[in-house]
């Protein structure tokens, strides 16, 4: 039997996308400040990597509920991968204004890795970083939280303190495994350690590729995949060139 007769043809692909879309049109056309709906084409947007509408969509939702950081935080990440430098700066800057004195410590927390994933938005690190101490002070001190930490205090250029801080173990999450390997092996590789570094790099790659491959796919706990998959990229992408420039240098004359 062919694999046209058993799976789907592109036609029929295209034709159940556009149904999607036309019925999350209806309902935000119906409900025009259902922040959810906004969210939920967002997502699909970033399923099939139309990333300035999946945009677009984060967006909205966040301005018609400003008090879900989810829906800002799918803004920010896919910004931080797809967006230009000023985009990157004005999300990061509005993150860390809506949220950085949230009553929830998990919430500034995301504050602090979703604006510690990328080095160049012009924010302030040292203000992230306290803000993940005062975390650290009052909730037990779990995967997510000294992986968070440890991103910061790379991005402070406190590389060993960053090696030590950063523990995937007991992290379920494989955004937070992912993110913590990388940035564990980044801050190694800065070290000089050079072995190590390219084992946790190694590790880093091969499961970014056995589970998050795609931005559509299974859903992920916490956040949205296509926005788990860009954060993820994000940080695969800096690791890349960070090692692959490495051995550029090394290998040449």
């Amino acid at each position: 039997m062919s694999r046209e007769v058993v799976g789907k043809t592109p036609a029929t692909r295209t034709m159940e996308t556009n149904e999607r879309l036309a019925t999350y049109q209806t309902v935000i056309d119906a409900y025009p400040d259902f922040s959810a709906a906004y969210r939920l084409r967002g997502r699909f947007h970033g399923n099939l990597a139309k990333w300035d509408q999946a945009i677009a969509d984060y967006r909205r939702a966040a301005e018609l509920t400003p008090t879900v950081i989810r829906f800002r935080e799918g803004e920010t990440a896919l910004t931080l991968l797809h967006g230009t430098a000023a985009e990157k700066n004005n999300v990061c800057r509005q993150l860390i204004e809506e949220w950085e004195d949230a009553d929830q410590p998990s919430a500034r927390m995301d504050v602090v890795l979703m604006c510690s994933l990328d080095s160049a938005p012009d924010v302030d690190r040292e203000r992230l970083d306290q803000i993940a101490d005062e975390t650290l002070e009052i909730v037990p001190k779990r995967a997510f939280l000294l992986i968070t930490k440890g991103m910061s205090l790379y991005r402070l250029g406190r590389y060993e303190e960053a090696a030590a801080t950063i523990s995937t173990d007991g992290a379920v999450n494989p955004k937070d495994r992912i993110l913590g390997q990388l940035f564990l092996a980044m801050a190694h590789k800065q070290l000089g350690r050079d072995a190590r570094a390219q084992r946790l790099y190694e590790k880093a790659r091969n499961d970014a590729e056995t589970q998050l491959a795609r931005p559509a796919g299974p859903p992920l706990p916490y956040q949205d995949r296509p926005v788990v998959w860009c954060m993820v990229q994000k940080a695969l992408g800096e690791a890349a060139e960070l090692f692959e420039n490495d051995e550029q240098e090394t290998d040449a004359p």
